[in-house]
């Protein structure tokens, strides 16, 4: 049973051509693979994991696009998350989301609309390490928050 528990989230490496090596994990559940990298993005201090998802283990050109878009405004992405649940939905203080909180993912799905790319932001709790603040984006707009965990 254990043996079968740890193969369900046993990550292979896969060889991307415009990301290169990436972990990928099979949700069953969802039907499709999860492409991973650690990645550095301006204006975040630790690394970020990139997740893609897949059907057939590659990014797709929109995807692509997605994350070239992400990573060159990212300063300004980050800037416009903070003020969106500090201010605009007044959430969380700017100093706690600053001090309790940081950028642990940032997810680019498979299917992404040609004038629309919604993804979403995953914040991790570092006083728990269990809740998490999930950002849906449009393209580098946040649109809406989910409290995990």
């Amino acid at each position: 049973m254990f043996k079968r528990l740890t193969n369900i989230f046993k990550s292979q490496v896969v060889k991307d051509l415009y990301f290169g090596e990436m972990g990928s994990t099979f949700d069953d559940y969802n039907n499709y693979y999860y492409l991973d990298k650690d990645i550095e993005l301006e204006g975040v201090n630790t690394p970020v994991v990139l997740c893609i998802q897949t059907t057939n283990q590659k990014s797709n050109k929109r995807q692509q696009k997605a994350f070239e878009l992400i990573k060159d405004d990212s300063r300004n992405v980050m800037n416009e998350v903070v003020n969106f649940l500090t201010l605009e939905e007044s959430f969380i203080s700017k100093n706690r989301l600053k001090k309790e909180f940081r950028l642990e993912s940032i997810t680019i799905p498979e299917h992404l609309e040609k004038n629309s790319i919604e993804w979403s932001m995953d914040f991790s709790n570092l006083k728990d390490g269990f809740t998490r603040i999930v950002v849906k984006m449009n393209n580098l707009k946040p649109i809406g928050f989910s409290v995990e965990g």
